[in-house]
């Protein structure tokens, strides 16, 4: 995601009303959204702790900040695909 100074700055270059409501949205999302699960689920879903523990997190941070995981369970249903699909890769790009 963006830095909220980046989006701040956005706003103040910003003259189209839709746009603007957009980035405040946006900015009001990202301050109350959260991660349901945490370290311990992905070491119960079979991850080694390191530093994938963070990339993953942040990749489902802007999932839910986008609308495409909305609680827990799509939480851990997103990290099971990526799982199972061998490819953790799509979970931090």
């Amino acid at each position: 995601g963006y830095s909220s100074e980046c989006l701040v700055y956005l706003l103040l270059c910003l003259k189209d009303e839709t746009a603007w409501e957009n980035v405040v949205h946006y900015l009001d999302r990202k301050e109350t959204v959260h991660i349901a699960i945490n370290g311990h689920d992905l070491k119960k879903l079979g991850l080694k702790p390191g530093p994938v523990y963070k990339l993953i997190m942040d990749r489902l941070y802007n999932l839910k900040l986008d609308g495409l995981v909305s609680n827990r369970d799509d939480e851990l249903d997103e990290v099971r695909h990526w799982i199972r699909e061998g490819d953790l890769n799509s979970a931090v790009n």
